[in-house]
């Protein structure tokens, strides 16, 4: 527990290169089920080379912590699957290749079905936001976001995020700060843990002046 909240608490600080360590070291405490698998604390590992710009990275171990479930009972698979793929599917949409992204929001939509949170039969939506984000429909990505979000405030702050960063390209300012405004009243740990809170480039929002892309 302490590896895993003084990363989090650097990766909140902005102090990215500094929250790498402490992440590695946990993921080293947790072995995984099969030797082709990141156990599933690699998790905190995965979102600071994501915060660091290396989006491919962390998309490869977002992708092999799916196969090191951590439970035998189906609803909990599931909840696994999830949140690592879409995981993986934002990663993917920040390096650029959207080639997979439909298939991952299928999956993750069948999936969802199965868990028990609620959060879990929305992040579908997330995933074919970023997708039409990538196309250029930026109204049918606001839309995917908004479907994508089960609480403001505790819910997947990277949904918040997206939508907002969307929302900026749309000259909808006041709403995407609310949204801002209330991912940051939200949880920082979980899933309020995959959004940045302090910019640290190369991938918090760009300079005043210029549009997220």
């Amino acid at each position: 527990d302490g590896l895993k909240w003084l990363s989090i608490s650097l990766r909140t600080q902005g102090r990215l290169r500094e929250a790498l360590p402490p992440a590695q070291r946990l993921r080293a405490t947790m072995k995984a089920p099969r030797e082709d698998a990141v156990p599933y604390v690699g998790l905190f590992e995965g979102q600071v080379w994501f915060d660091l710009g290396d989006y491919r990275r962390a998309a490869a171990i977002f992708d092999s912590i799916s196969r090191a479930p951590l439970s035998s009972v189906a609803p909990q698979i599931a909840r696994n699957l999830v949140w690592t793929q879409t995981l993986r599917a934002t990663a993917l949409a920040a390096a650029g290749d959207t080639t997979l992204l439909s298939r991952i929001a299928d999956s993750v939509e069948a999936w969802g079905r199965l868990s028990g949170y609620g959060l879990d039969r929305r992040l579908h939506h997330h995933i074919r936001g970023l997708l039409l984000n990538a196309r250029g429909d930026l109204e049918g990505a606001a839309a995917e976001f908004r479907q994508g979000i089960f609480s403001m405030t505790v819910g997947s702050s990277r949904t918040n995020l997206e939508l907002g960063r969307v929302l900026l390209c749309l000259g909808r300012f006041r709403e995407a700060a609310g949204l801002a405004e209330a991912a940051l009243r939200g949880i920082f740990e979980s899933t309020g843990s995959f959004m940045p809170r302090k910019p640290s480039w190369p991938n918090s929002l760009p300079p005043p002046g210029t549009l997220p892309v």
